[in-house]
């Protein structure tokens, strides 16, 4: 059984980075882990991050653009 974890981060989320390098550190099982990082669309600040961290296993991100 895997455990999935959903993340929402937005408008300037200066604790992204902060969040994946601690889960990563205590995150010992990764077959069992799950997270999805589902992040705003218009936010641009993010998008260094994300690229750091695309790829790894276990680490799904996704764009949410509501277009409101």
């Amino acid at each position: 059984m895997k455990l999935s974890i959903l993340l929402s981060v937005r408008k300037n989320s200066k604790f992204l980075a902060k969040f994946l390098h601690n889960y990563m550190e205590k995150t010992r099982h990764w077959d069992d882990y799950e997270l999805l990082v589902m992040y705003s669309a218009q936010d641009t600040w993010n998008e260094e991050i994300i690229a750091a961290f695309t790829g790894l296993s276990g680490i799904h991100f996704f764009k949410e653009d509501y277009k409101l």
